[in-house]
C-alpha cells in the first residue's frame, strides 16, 4: 500500500464524499463536503439538477447494471482532481456517529478530519452475519462462476492476495456496501487494483443468460 503519513494534518483540506443515487434523492446540505453522482447515467439521468453524472469524462458509466456504484467509484478515480480524500457512501446509507438514517447528523468535515487523523481510510462497522459465511452468503443470492473467477484471476495474477481473499470467504463478518473515505494515495492504489482485478474476471464469464438481479 502506499505509505502516508497517519499523523500529518488534514484540516484546511480538500475532502470529497461521493452520494451515489440512481435518482432524485434528498441529500446532505454541506455541498463542500458532499457530492451527489447519478450512476448509470446514460439511462437513469432525468435532468435532476445539482447531481454529477457518472458519464462524463472518462468513465463506465455503461456497466452500472452490473458493476452497480462502482461506476461512482471509477468516475472519481478517473476524474475528481484536487482533492485530499475520497469517499462514497449511498442515499440510503451514510456515515454517522450517532448510528442511525438521519441526513441531519451524516458526518461533518470536521469529523471526518478527526477520523482522518487517526486511520486513512475509514470504513462502516463490519456486518456480522453469524450463522452464513460471506462465501455462502454471496452464493446464496448470486451466481457462483464469477466468484470462482474471481478466485482463479488473485490465484495467477495476485497470489499475495489469495489467503487474504480465501480468509474472508470463510470469515461471518465483513465491512459491507462499498462506503468508505480513503485518503487519495489509498484511494487510487485501491482502484487500481479492483478495476484490474474486475477487468480480467469480466472478460472470462458470460453473463448473457444471468438473471437482471
Amino acid at each position: 500500500m502506499a505509505k502516508v503519513n497517519n499523523e500529518s494534518t488534514v484540516k484546511g483540506e480538500k475532502i470529497k464524499i461521493l452520494v451515489a443515487t440512481h435518482k432524485d434523492n434528498p441529500m446532505p446540505s454541506d455541498s463542500d463536503l458532499y457530492l451527489p453522482i447519478l450512476v448509470g447515467a446514460n439511462k437513469n439521468y432525468n435532468g435532476e439538477i445539482g447531481f454529477e453524472l457518472d458519464n462524463h469524462g472518462d468513465n463506465i458509466s455503461d456497466k452500472n447494471p452490473n458493476y452497480n456504484e462502482l461506476t461512482a467509484i471509477y468516475w472519481a478515480w478517473k476524474n475528481l482532481n484536487n482533492v485530499d480524500a475520497v469517499g462514497l457512501v449511498h442515499y440510503r446509507r451514510l456515515f454517522s456517529l450517532g448510528f442511525k438514517r438521519d441526513l441531519n447528523i451524516v458526518l461533518t468535515k470536521k469529523q471526518v478530519e478527526k477520523l482522518l487523523e487517526k486511520a486513512p481510510v475509514i470504513l462502516p462497522k463490519k456486518r456480522n452475519y453469524y450463522i452464513e459465511t460471506i462465501k455462502s452468503h454471496y452464493t446464496h443470492s448470486h451466481y457462483r462462476e464469477p466468484l470462482d473467477v474471481l478466485r482463479q484471476v488473485l490465484k495467477n495474477d495476485y497470489p499475495k492476495y489469495l489467503s487474504s481473499f480465501d480468509d474472508l470467504m470463510n470469515k461471518r463478518s465483513a465491512h459491507m456496501f462499498n462506503m468508505f473515505i480513503m485518503k487519495t494515495p489509498y484511494f487510487n492504489e485501491y482502484c487500481e487494483f479492483v478495476f484490474s482485478v474486475l477487468s480480467k474476471v469480466e472478460k472470462q464469464i458470460d453473463i448473457s443468460n444471468y438473471s437482471v438481479q
